[in-house]
């Protein structure tokens, strides 16, 4: 019954069975690089999650002591070191979401720093359900190491490699949420960039990095309705913008944390035809921080990078998205009515030294 359960929910996904036969969900997307969903020790998810202990017995038989495993639950381990014999590396962000930049730096230079040890050792990623987080983190080590050879990986290739080895046919995309893979788009222009332009990237994007960012205005273009403070028939439209800080808890991991929402007490709201202007009531100054996410009517969202989204001549720079390249409830297409075409959001730039 346990079986049945887990195959249920790990449903779009290519299950694993090996000699022992002992099915569990996981994939190699190739040979040194193992994506899973998140493993439990606890006697009650064990009925719909996939038991650590099982874990640990395909990969010793596999692989023997040649293996690591790399946990970015931002929810919580799932299980205690000691249940992979102290062979974990824990680097947390959130569920849905794509990990910041540097965070995503970090855990590729870990796993690629314990595969060049040795042609024996392997890598595994997993999250919680073991398809978004870890292949965003599984398809970025993979195009670093072919980034290695001297070959250039696209994020298109590697996400259609990791969908041919994770997923069932018809089940969609391995890296489906559309912020996660805007980030392996930011990882493939960071590997096609000058040795200079890397260093440049990385010293931003560090935890402190010596960039600030001055927010200016969100527009949302070809409005349905329009966003008024006094018309009791206009769309009522709640703009939040939200960004990474480092956990304090753990040496590398992220949370989110609350930068600025609109409100038309202190903010102005300005009427162009059928765009909305809207435009914080006092500066919003932020230091440190590289990674945003503007977030609408507690569903929409979508990540972006101001380093990777900055005029370097300028040091301005702006993010337009449209309403069906949002991210819906859970990072899923449920997005609801249009209430636009287009959010554009924009700042500018400081950086020390």
């Amino acid at each position: 019954m346990k079986s049945l359960i887990r195959s249920i929910v790990s449903l779009p996904k290519i299950a694993y069975q090996d000699e022992q036969d002992i099915k569990y969900d996981l994939a190699y997307v190739q040979h040194n690089v193992v994506v899973s969903s998140g493993p439990v020790s606890s006697s009650f998810k064990k009925w719909y999650r996939y038991p650590i202990e099982d874990l640990v017995k395909v990969l010793t038989y596999n692989h023997k002591k040649n293996w690591h495993v790399w946990n970015l639950r931002g929810e919580g381990k799932g299980y205690n070191e000691a249940d992979v014999l102290g062979q974990m590396s824990y680097f947390p962000f959130p569920d849905h979401q794509p990990p910041s930049f540097y965070l995503l730096m970090q855990v590729v230079e870990s796993i690629d720093r314990f595969l060049s040890q040795s042609p024996e050792n392997v890598a595994i990623v997993h999250c919680k359900a073991g398809k978004g987080r870890s292949g965003t983190v599984a398809c970025a080590v993979i195009m670093y190491e072919s980034y290695k050879h001297g070959i250039s990986m696209s994020a298109h290739e590697v996400n259609e490699l990791y969908t041919l080895r994770r997923m069932r046919p018809g089940s969609g995309k391995g890296v489906s949420i559309k912020s996660q893979f805007r980030y392996l788009q930011y990882w493939q222009n960071y590997l096609d960039a000058s040795e200079d332009k890397q260093k440049a990237i990385m010293l931003v994007n560090q935890v402190n990095s010596p960039i600030m960012v001055q927010f200016t205005e969100v527009k949302l273009t070809n409005t349905v309705r329009y966003l008024t403070n006094n018309s009791e028939n206009a769309a009522e439209i709640n703009v939040v913008l939200q960004g990474y800080n480092p956990r304090k808890d753990v040496e590398c991991g992220v949370e989110l944390v609350q930068i600025w929402e609109y409100n038309n007490k202190d903010d102005t709201v300005q009427i162009e035809g059928r765009d909305v202007i809207l435009r914080p009531g006092h500066h919003i100054n932020v230091a440190h921080v590289c990674d945003y996410r503007v977030f609408v009517n507690g569903v929409l969202f979508a990540w972006f990078n101001v380093s990777l989204e900055t005029e370097i001549d300028t040091l301005k720079g702006d993010f337009a998205v449209k309403f069906k390249e949002f991210d819906g409830f859970k990072g899923t297409t449920h997005r609801g009515a249009p209430l636009f075409e287009t959010l554009t959001i924009s700042w500018k730039v400081a950086v020390d030294g």
